[in-house]
């Protein structure tokens, strides 16, 4: 008999039978779009932000999904390289018919004159090419114009927090602004994995993007649906996995519902139908994903200072409460409160941590942007960190 196929999916994003819970948030984004309201998705990286959007845009056979890509884009031209990789992408899923139309009015050609090889006689020739649907910025909005009167759109912009790598950034966004505000009747949808970024470039009174979409806070899901989910699809392999250990695995993953998905596909890959998961295929699956991840862990660490590597060994065995503390400042060596400050800043503006934005006010707590990274340096942490003297 052959085994059920791993239904854990993550690293990619899904829609229909794949997608499940978020009902309210699916229901609340459709009616925005249909309104033509621009929102803003906010929420931790792998918490189903872009998969959310893909959810509700599959469902809208009357609008054409227009999705860009802004993941650590350094110049112009490249945002440009990707407004054309998402148009394209926009326009291999429209009917041909359609297609074939709108690449007419993009075909050129370059005419070559000579002599025929057999006859003698003088000859021409046209070569066709098929110009770039957007050669600017300005451009591109023209094309978001012009689509949306022939199908209405959807645009999505995603990484949107990777246009303030360039070096003119808030010019750009303005300019991108002005011309957003005059389409009232198409829907933009922004999200980013960098929640501070998102909040500097939504929320920050001086920024021209300051309240111009409508926040949407995608967070953890339910315990008790994700919980349920669990329990069917371990199910379908002749697995068992009980609320508890659900409860244990959530809280061990910060409740990131792809980084749940990443373990629990290991789960399946280190089980055997009829097994019951315990402690046991825990630990079998955790190292199943460090076999594959530790490369790179490894590389990001070599690049930190001793000081860096003995607070962010420190927030991994206390996870990341009170960095001032007494126990914290003893595990990481008796670095004092000056230095562990200089070494959160780094870490997180190098994302290796954030502050969660469910954290208490007053409450420094701090959460790895990578939580099978955290599981790896306590596993790595086997050897005493000798005092340091600032």
């Amino acid at each position: 008999m052959v085994e059920r196929t791993n239904p854990f999916v993550y690293g990619r994003v899904v829609t229909g039978d794949e997608f499940f819970g978020r009902k309210i948030l699916v229901k609340q984004l459709r009616g925005h779009i249909q309104s033509g309201q621009n929102v803003v998705l906010f929420g931790e990286r792998r918490m189903g932000k872009t998969s959310l959007v893909y959810e509700v845009l599959s469902k809208h056979k009357e609008r054409n999904i227009l999705r860009f890509d802004f993941n650590e884009v350094k110049t112009i031209e490249e945002i440009v390289a990707r407004a054309v990789e998402g148009i394209r992408r926009m326009e291999s899923r429209i009917p041909l018919k359609e297609r074939l139309m709108r690449l007419v009015f993009r075909v050129g050609g370059t005419i070559d004159s000579g002599t025929d090889p057999v006859t003698g006689l003088p000859s021409f020739s046209i070569t066709p090419h098929i110009s770039d649907p957007v050669t600017s910025i300005a451009g591109l909005f023209d094309f978001i114009e012009e689509s949306h009167k022939q199908q209405p759109l959807a645009v999505f912009f995603d990484e949107f927090q990777g246009l303030l790598g360039l070096k003119d950034s808030r010019s750009l966004l303005g300019a991108i602004r002005g011309r957003i505000q005059y389409h009232a009747e198409i829907p933009y949808l922004f999200a980013g994995s960098v929640r501070r970024r998102m909040y500097e470039i939504f929320m920050d009174p001086q920024n021209p993007f300051y309240k111009s979409a409508l926040p949407i806070e995608v967070g953890p899901l339910p315990f008790e649906e994700f919980a349920e989910f669990l329990r069917k699809a371990f199910s379908t392999g002749k697995r068992r996995i009980d609320n508890q250990f659900s409860r244990t695995i959530n809280e061990l993953i910060y409740e990131n519902t792809g980084d749940i998905q990443h373990l629990c596909s290991a789960l399946w890959e280190v089980s055997q139908p009829g097994d019951v998961i315990d402690q046991q295929h825990l630990n079998r699956s955790l190292e199943l994903v460090w076999q594959t991840e530790e490369p790179f862990y490894a590389a990001r660490r070599r690049k930190l200072s001793v000081v860096q590597d003995r607070v962010l060994r420190a927030l991994a065995e206390t996870g990341g409460k009170e960095p001032f503390g007494a126990v914290f400042r003893k595990k990481a060596g008796n670095v004092g409160p000056s230095s562990i400050q200089r070494a959160l800043d780094r870490l997180e503006k190098d994302e290796f941590i954030f502050q969660p934005f469910d954290s208490a006010a007053g409450c420094e707590r701090y959460r790895f942007y990578q939580p099978f990274f955290r599981l790896w340096l306590i596993r790595q942490n086997v050897i005493p960190i000798p005092p340091t003297v600032e």
